[in-house]
This record gives structure tokens, C-alpha cells and sequence, in this order.
């Protein structure tokens, strides 16, 4: 209600940029609070410096993502980007649950232009029951079976004990799979769901593992994140106008904000600084001019694969620190990945599981991600042309379609993951 009624005021023009500061300050406010009290709390308390017992507070569920979601309708209507929301339209927009819990962060514009032309009919409820099937698929079948071969690793780590070289890697690389299958497997079945009511969700997810450079990376993993940190932080801090010393600032400032959006704790804080370094590094190298010459294509391979190989190395060492309980716990596993170690390993038969990992890396690198497979025009309409992604949609031979096959396919789907619902695990996410 508070967000509504200042919406409402912004869009008159009533003190519309005090209002905006108001409404940004508030909800950080309570995002901080919520999110990072009983961290500030139990640190001061170790310090001597908290008076009584450190603060237990719930974490309300999705405050993360409907807080973004709300500053970024406060900041569309200051700047006529939308018109004010009815009480309707606009607790539809914060409530619908598909997107509420992880995401992805959508903007009101994309939702209001769909809730009163909305139409529910088995041209969105087939593919979107579909979607919901591979999401649910990622999540149980790859992700949690990933996980097998992560905790056992950093809990070790976390003691401070040895750990081998292959444990170190084998975690390290089982977790960046872990992660993306899982939050992935997620996005698919909250745009499934979406489809499934005739709404269509903005992608979050585009194969970020094939990325050549990290800022490809970013824009293929969590999209909706990299837009709204683009356009409502980075942006209004200057962006790259004032110069490269003011934009590299800027890149390593915003990353950083995003980090201590994931969570309280230091961890966080260097992944997102870690990345905002990575962007810097990647942006300053593209400014280096080089002298035009044709590159013979076995350079040009070269220079893609090492590209990429650089890409993913730099990934999977952000994510050391992003699943880290702390930071001595991450810089022990790194210490470990990087320094040859011999001792007792702790996961067993290593080279099924190597096999098995190769396995998800060729998942990634090669097979059609969901978007393909279900046809972009079908996820999102106002997408199907994309001067990041100009590949042709309709020609994969795996793309769904209404057909008899499709069905078996998705019945078997159906079958095998309600198989494994004995035991599942949290998404990743709802952590955040």
C-alpha cells in the first residue's frame, strides 16, 4: 500500500523526486533490516559492541525480488515509463506468485499490458505444462543429483581441514552446475506457470556457459537481475558518460550492490566485487585498439575457446565464494583448487563422477536450452527478434510442438519426476 499511494503521488508530480528518494530509502531500508540485521547483530556481539542477545528475525519470503520489482515502478512512473497502477493491476504485479518467490524481476509495464487482454487456452497451457516438466526435470534429475558431490566437500573445507585437489575442483565444478540447473530449473517452471495463465514472464536464462566473455556471462545469466541493475542503479550513477576511471567505478559499485543483494555476509560482498572487477578488466581490454588484420580462422577459434575457457574458470571461482559459508571457508577451497594437495579423498569413485560432470558441461555447451526447445514467441512475444540471440527459433529440430510425440515425451518427463519428489531439497534461491 505504501508503494501503491507513492506511485500515485510520483506520477502527479507531487514533490516527485523527494518521493522516489522516500520510497528507495524505505524499502532498502526494511530489505536491510530484514535481510542483514541478525549478521550486523551477531558480529557486533562478537565484538563486545551488542547489547543483550543478537536479533532473530524471519526473513519474509521474496523480499529480495518484490523489493526491486516495486523500486523499479517507483523510478518507471517518476520517469512516464508507465501511468500509475490500479489497486488491482498493481497487487497482481507484486503477488503473482509464479514469479514472486525467485523471480525473474519483472517490470509493471510488461504485466499490464498483458492482464486485460489475458487469455487462457491449451495454445499457452501445452507448452507452458511443458516448460514446467523440463524446469522440475533441471531441478531434480541434474541439480540436486549435482549436489551429492558439493556439500560433503566445503562442510569439510569449512573444519579447516585438508582437502584434495580433485575434491577442490570436483565441488567447485559440481556447484557452478548445481547452481545453474537449479535456479534455471526454477525460472522454467515459474515461466511455465506463467504460460499456463496466458502470461508470458521475461527469459532469465540464455546458456550463460557458453559465454565467451564475462560480459556475455551477464547477459545470459540471470537477465532480469543484469537489466535491473543496469537500468536502475548503473545508469543513474552515470553509467559510462563520465569517462572509463567514473565507469569501471561504476561497474565494480553496482556488481557489488548486487553481491550484497544475495545475502548478508562477506562472501557475497567479494563475489559481486569480484565480478565488477571481472566487467571492469573486460570492458577496459575491449577499449585496447588493435591494428586491423585478417585473422585466419584457426586464430579466431583459438582466441574464442580460450576466451571461454578464461569465462568459465572466472565464473566457477566467483562461485567458490557465492556457496563459502564465509570467507576463510572460500579462500581455503581456492587454496586447495590451485595448490597441489594429496590427502584421503572425500568424494569416492571420482572418475564416474568426472564422467557425470563432463556430462552437465556438454549439457550446457551444446544441447538447446529451453527457450529453444519451446520457441521464444511462445515464452516471450516481444522477444522473438534479438540483437544478442539472432538465431533462428523455429529451426531447431527439437523445438516442441503440439504433437502426439511431444505428449509421450512430456508424459515420460512427468512420470520420472514425480518418481524422485520423494526427497527434494529447496530451490537454491529461496535462500535469497
Amino acid at each position: 500500500m505504501f508503494n501503491f499511494s507513492l506511485g500515485s503521488l510520483i506520477a502527479r508530480g507531487t514533490f516527485a523526486s523527494s518521493m522516489l528518494a522516500l520510497g528507495v530509502v524505505v524499502n532498502v531500508a526494511l530489505l536491510a533490516w530484514f535481510k542483514y540485521a541478525n549478521w550486523i547483530s551477531l558480529n557486533l556481539d562478537k565484538l563486545g559492541l551488542w547489547l543483550g542477545e543478537p536479533t532473530s528475525i524471519i526473513l519474509p519470503l521474496a523480499i529480495s525480488f518484490f523489493t526491486f520489482e516495486q523500486i523499479s515502478y517507483l523510478y518507471d512512473c517518476k520517469h512516464g515509463k508507465v501511468k500509475p497502477a490500479s489497486p488491482l493491476e498493481y497487487a497482481f504485479f507484486v503477488t503473482f506468485f509464479p514469479k514472486l518467490i525467485a523471480g525473474p524481476i519483472v517490470r509493471f509495464k510488461e504485466l499490464r499490458s498483458q492482464i486485460h487482454t489475458v487469455h487462457v487456452s491449451l495454445a499457452t497451457l501445452a507448452p507452458g505444462l511443458t516448460l514446467f516438466f523440463i524446469g522440475l526435470a533441471k531441478k531434480l534429475l541434474v541439480a540436486d543429483y549435482a549436489a551429492n558431490f558439493v556439500g560433503p566437500v566445503f562442510e569439510t573445507a569449512a573444519t579447516g581441514r585438508a582437502i584434495s585437489t580433485w575434491d577442490a575442483w570436483l565441488a567447485s565444478l559440481a556447484y557452478t552446475f548445481q547452481l545453474y540447473f537449479d535456479f534455471s530449473g526454477y525460472t522454467d517452471m515459474a515461466i511455465g506457470l506463467g504460460l499456463i495463465f496466458g502470461i508470458s514472464l521475461p527469459i532469465n536464462f540464455y546458456s550463460p556457459y557458453k559465454s565467451t566473455s564475462i560480459i556475455e556471462f551477464w547477459r545470459r545469466w540471470h537477465m532480469t537481475l543484469s537489466r535491473f541493475l543496469r537500468d536502475y542503479i548503473y545508469v543513474p550513477l552515470g553509467g559510462s558518460r563520465r569517462g572509463n576511471r567514473r565507469r569501471y567505478f561504476n561497474l565494480i559499485l553496482v556488481m557489488t550492490i548486487g553481491g550484497i543483494w544475495h545475502g548478508a555476509g562477506l562472501t557475497f560482498l567479494i563475489w559481486g566485487a569480484l565480478h565488477g572487477v571481472y566487467l571492469a578488466i573486460n570492458h577496459g581490454f575491449r577499449m585496447v585498439k588493435v591494428p586491423w588484420v585478417v585473422i585466419p580462422f584457426p586464430l579466431k577459434l583459438l582466441s574464442m575457446v580460450s576466451g571461454w575457457a578464461l569465462t568459465f574458470v572466472a565464473v566457477v571461482v566467483g562461485w567458490v565464494f557465492f556457496r563459502a559459508e564465509n570467507a576463510s571457508t572460500a579462500f581455503h577451497m581456492l587454496n586447495s583448487m590451485y595448490k597441489i594437495v594429496e590427502v584421503t579423498p572425500i568424494i569416492h569413485d571420482q572418475r564416474s563422477v568426472v564422467f557425470v560432470l563432463v556430462a552437465m558441461l556438454a549439457l550446457c555447451l551444446f544441447a538447446p536450452n529451453t527457450n529453444q526447445i519451446i520457441g521464444r514467441s511462445q515464452i516471450d512475444p516481444k522477444l522473438t527478434r534479438s540483437s544478442l540471440f539472432p538465431e533462428n527459433y523455429t529451426s531447431s529440430v527439437l523445438e516442441w510442438r503440439p504433437t502426439k510425440v511431444w505428449g509421450v515425451i512430456t508424459g515420460i518427463l512427468v512420470a520420472i519426476v514425480l518418481a524422485t519428489l520423494s526427497n527434494p531439497s529447496p530451490f537454491l534461491y529461496f535462500n535469497f
